[in-house]
């Protein structure tokens, strides 16, 4: 029982990390009036371009009516744009405006600031723990979706 409860333990410090570091990281956007969600967004738009709502459904975890809403009202406020597939007009895309490219570009800059600032109240011993942690962990993880 007790590497169960290891596990458990491992497994809640890691949703608080992620809660944590989702928190600071929307910093940015909640300066200029976006939800989380629509932040994520914005977020996954900006790394890879345009996509499709089934897409930014299935890396958000949610459902596409709710991805829709979302984006519906981020249309609303001209931070993306919906255009239909030339090849295949049932498949409609999402991209970024224009303006909210500079918000994208704002925001990354903004986050990479706040970790470094953030990693800055580590000690450099510290700092390299948390890097080999890390790729432990994402080793495993890969690890893991090899045996699916």
């Amino acid at each position: 029982m007790e590497e169960m409860e290891k596990n458990i333990a491992v497994a809640k410090l890691l949703g608080k990390v992620v809660h944590r570091m989702k928190h600071n990281m929307m910093k940015g956007f909640e300066s200029s009036g976006m939800t989380a969600p629509q932040g994520m967004i914005i977020g996954l738009i900006g790394k890879n371009g345009r996509m499709k709502i089934s897409d930014i459904s299935e890396k958000m975890g949610l459902s596409n009516s709710t991805v829709s809403g979302i984006i519906d009202r981020l249309e609303q406020r001209d931070v993306v744009k919906r255009v239909r597939s030339e090849e295949d007009r049932r498949v409609v895309y999402v991209f970024l405006s224009d303006n909210a490219e500079e918000l994208f570009k704002t925001f990354t800059k903004q986050s990479s600031e706040n970790l470094a600032k953030m990693m800055k109240k580590a000690t450099e011993e510290d700092r390299e723990k948390i890097e080999e942690a890390l790729h432990i962990l994402q080793k495993l993880l890969d690890d893991d979706n090899i045996k699916e």
